[in-house]
């Protein structure tokens, strides 16, 4: 009797086992759906990140960086600055004796236009120097929000790096400059590249003047 009893015991353990077993093979293939659904889900949006964040990479990319290279050209203090240059040209070409005469010295100026000078500026007095210009220009916060890093300076030769926005502000502000340190000078912009490579290969003069 005894041993009939345990297998009756044993008999209705396993009957009372077999539909929990079910209900968690049952939850266990809920589980795995769940997880799959959500492991998609986490796939899907990492891609768009990986997206969005590719677009975000190639808007701010270094392409879009612009290399200027410009000459700081000492001047002598009866020499006339950038703004008043342009209006003693104009009245200059009043009479043709005096325009023939002024296309001469215009070109021995151009010719003697990258030479040295006087002037020893330091890379901190250019770079404040034309911080202080674009402030005037743009105020505060636009000079703020324009990149202008000096990358280079030596021999009165300089390389800024800017981005395309700020390009036209920049070369404004570099041609408005008339002292650095006290001393009467002007900024002549040479060429610029999205390369800083490409700043040292000769160009055509005309390819330079369009970006003006």
């Amino acid at each position: 009797m005894a041993a009939v009893d345990q297998e009756s015991e044993e008999m209705e353990s396993k009957v009372n086992q077999l539909p929990m077993q079910a209900v968690d093979r049952a939850e266990e293939a809920n589980e795995k759906e769940t997880d799959e659904n959500e492991e998609n889900q986490d796939e899907k949006k990492q891609n768009k990140k990986k997206k969005k964040g590719g677009a975000v990479q190639t808007w701010h990319t270094s392409s879009r960086f612009l290399y200027i290279l410009f000459f700081v050209q000492p001047l002598s203090p009866s020499s006339p600055s950038p703004g008043s240059s342009s209006s003693s040209s104009s009245s200059s070409s009043s009479s043709s004796s005096s325009s023939s005469s002024s296309s001469s010295s215009s070109s021995s100026s151009s010719s003697s236009s990258f030479s040295s000078g006087s002037g020893d500026y330091t890379p901190q007095a250019v770079a404040a120097r034309l911080q202080q210009a674009l402030v005037c220009l743009v105020g505060t916060l636009g000079s703020e929000l324009i990149l202008a890093k000096l990358r280079h300076y030596k021999d009165n030769f300089g390389v800024l790096q800017t981005d395309v926005e700020g390009a036209p502000s920049l070369l404004l502000a570099l041609h408005q400059i008339d002292r650095i340190d006290d001393s009467p000078c002007r900024c002549i912009f040479l060429r610029a590249s999205s390369v800083l490579g490409a700043l040292a290969v000769p160009r055509r003069p005309a390819a330079s003047l369009v970006l003006l």
